[in-house]
């Protein structure tokens, strides 16, 4: 009986190739959704990621190739058009299961933003279904056109199943929306029940009472909803990139903040014995001049040591390390310019354009032995 209905509503209505391509889709998803899963628990004897050249090959990858080779020889008339219907809905389901990959166009795929993935798989299973039993609003296959009570019928039912949907969409809930196109039923059940807290229909018909009903249905709906696409899509990580991304810079600039002042703090050591040695020396301190980009010189109220032929850079009386480039100013010739003091570093011009460097310790030395 069972391979009689096949043949009448499935073989000879033309339907297989689709019935094959939703195999291929849902075998193709859990397949490799099985596969990532293994490889994420670390089974020893279960094959890892795909590498070529050391860059990963995601499985989307391998689901276009597969989707258009087996498109491209349908077109051509090849006459295997189940297997390729099959293979085309395989690949399908290798690209729709990293479509959150697609989306973000960076790896989520273990992240709550990666189950999208799942929720496209069930849409294009539900879609792909709806085609395989060719859906039409519920009781109007076998309705009899000629007779006019029957055709007000079928505007009334055709009608009334719109106006579910209509509903339905508008309280938030798609998946109810999109199976009542098919099946009155769901659509009252949508219709009956009560909207989601941020749809239109809330926002429009519900008071403070009401949406805290609906808030309190929501998040149960929620949890069981993230118990499903957990079984069905594995553990999402706790934090998302975006916040792996942040929390990584911020130890980078941490630890970068921690070196500098960790080199600062040995610099200004160097340049307290300086100091110290160019006093007991009588190596006698001078007014520093501070310079601008287009070679003027401006009075400053420092004195203290230059540590190169240019002049550009100093030490004051104070022990602290000064860069005696200044931008040009106008007053500057008149009333002078302040020079505020910076963070010493031990590699003097380190990261500068010019490429010139030079170990602060070099320049203090160089400088106490009178070459500046």
């Amino acid at each position: 009986m069972i391979c009689n209905w096949y043949d009448e509503q499935i073989v000879g209505a033309g339907k297989q190739p689709l019935l094959l391509l939703l195999a291929g889709l849902v075998g193709g998803f859990a397949a490799i959704r099985t596969s990532t899963r293994m490889i994420r628990a670390q089974v020893k004897w279960w094959p890892g990621n795909l590498t070529a050249g050391g860059v990963h090959l995601h499985h989307e990858f391998f689901g276009v190739l597969l989707m258009l080779v087996t498109g491209a020889l349908s077109f051509a008339g090849v006459p295997f058009r189940d297997a390729l219907a099959f293979g085309f809905g395989v690949g399908a389901g290798l690209v729709l299961d990293e479509y959150a990959l697609l989306l973000h166009l960076r790896d989520v795929y273990w992240t709550r933003e990666g189950r999208s993935s799942i929720d496209a798989v069930i849409a294009a299973t539900v879609v792909t279904g709806m085609l395989v039993i060719s859906t039409v609003p519920f009781g109007l296959d076998n309705v009899e056109r000629r007779e006019a009570t029957t055709r007000w019928a079928v505007v009334g039912v055709v009608c009334l199943n719109l106006a579910l949907t209509i509903i339905t969409a508008l309280k938030g809930k798609p998946w109810l929306a999109l199976l009542s196109v098919a099946t009155p039923f769901a659509g009252v059940i949508g219709a009956l029940r009560l909207a989601t807290p941020s749809s239109p229909w809330a926002r429009w018909q519900y008071g403070p009472r009401q949406l805290a009903r609906a808030s309190a249905r929501a998040e149960a709906w929620s949890r069981r909803k993230d118990r499903l696409i957990t079984m069905l899509g594995g553990v999402a990580t706790s934090d998302n990139w975006s916040a792996q991304r942040a929390r990584a810079i911020a130890h980078h600039g941490a630890a970068l903040d921690q070196r500098r002042a960790a080199e600062a703090a040995e610099a200004t050591a160097q340049i307290a014995a300086f100091v110290t040695e160019a006093r007991e020396a009588g190596l006698p301190a001078e007014p520093l001049k501070a310079r601008s980009y287009g070679g003027r010189t401006y009075r400053t109220r420092l004195r203290g040591w230059y540590l190169n032929p240019a002049r550009t850079i100093a030490v004051g009386e104070d022990g602290r390390y000064y860069s005696l480039l200044v931008p040009t100013s106008a007053t500057g010739w008149l009333t002078g310019v302040t020079v505020e003091p910076q963070p010493p570093r031990l590699i003097v011009g380190e990261g500068a354009r010019d490429g010139e460097s030079i170990p602060l310790a070099t320049l203090l030395q160089r400088r106490l032995s009178g070459k500046p």
